[in-house]
């Protein structure tokens, strides 16, 4: 018999956590695995602690409320991971839908590909209309790396194992205790968007031995509300990755390094210059955006 706990960090979001932990109600158990939910109310002041009642009552699974006082998804995290006895752990957000065999394609992972850490495909679920000055591109940035990735199972190369998509990966709890568990000074706290929570502990994860897998059927649809498509979150966004780029990478030359990406950064700020200048709103965004994100990735 195995054993699986999903962990759902939230905060605040009674509404769309309704809807997450309704798709989770279409989750197919496979025979022989054991299957749990934790939903880890992180200072909610909203319905959730109804929200999670009622899902609890209705649903095929186990679902379990807890609290966690100390702010960060991070620390939420930790919460559950501790409080779990199971052997594999699996992290969503709380505004995601999880395709029904994701637990069964998860397996399949950890067997085929003898590996302790599964990601899989995070598709953008939009509620409102695109803003025109967001491009194509711009659109499939917002989700993971690994949506376009193909439609067969492998193992990824240590240089991108650590790519953890926090609102969709699965990983056996040994991996995650080795590695050390979340950095609770890292990842969203309330309001505030942090970010590089999940890349840092993959990143412990893989020099503590571990490897990492993808999986298409492991697919979730990430929403991207509203709030999420306006100029300045995506800006402070793309600025956000080019630091945690600076952070999390320690090899090579960094001050050549640092003069490449300032090279970026000038031919993607003249690149938007021009887009702008001939009226092509989206291609001048997405050039701008690069330029913020390489301007960050040099400087501190």
């Amino acid at each position: 018999m195995s054993s699986l706990t999903i962990i759902i960090p939230t905060y605040n979001r009674g509404d769309e956590l309704a809807r997450t932990l309704d798709s989770m109600n279409r989750i197919e158990v496979p025979p022989g695995v054991r299957l749990e939910l934790f939903v880890v109310n992180n200072n909610c002041t909203d319905e959730t602690p109804e929200v999670v009642a009622r899902a609890a009552k209705s649903a095929a699974i186990s679902i379990r409320h807890l609290t966690e006082h100390k702010k960060g998804a991070s620390a939420a995290r930790n919460r559950g991971i501790h409080e779990s006895s199971s052997e594999h752990l699996a992290f969503f957000d709380d505004d995601v839908r999880i395709e029904p065999k994701w637990i069964q394609r998860y397996f399949e992972a950890i067997q085929e590909l003898s590996v302790d850490c599964v990601v899989g495909p995070v598709d953008p679920l939009l509620n409102v209309q695109l803003p025109p000055f967001i491009n194509d591109s711009v659109l499939r940035s917002l989700s993971a790396p690994y949506s376009h990735k193909g439609d067969r199972p492998f193992v990824l190369d240590t240089r991108v194992a650590h790519e953890l998509p926090g609102c969709n990966f699965g990983i056996t709890k040994r991996a995650v205790m080795h590695a050390g568990c979340f950095d609770e000074h890292r990842g969203p706290m309330g309001r505030d968007w942090r970010a590089n929570e999940d890349f840092e502990l993959g990143r412990r994860v893989v020099a503590a031995g571990y490897r990492t897998g993808f999986h298409p059927g492991c697919r979730v649809r990430h929403l991207i509300g509203d709030e999420k498509l306006n100029r300045a979150h995506l800006r402070r966004r793309w600025s956000e990755a080019g630091r945690v780029l600076r952070e999390l990478d320690p090899r090579g030359d960094r001050a050549t390094k640092r003069v490449r990406s300032l090279m970026s950064a000038a031919r993607l700020a003249g690149r938007a210059g021009f887009s702008y200048a001939r009226g092509d709103r989206a291609a001048g965004f997405e050039a701008e955006l690069g330029a913020l994100k390489a301007l960050r990735r040099a400087l501190p």
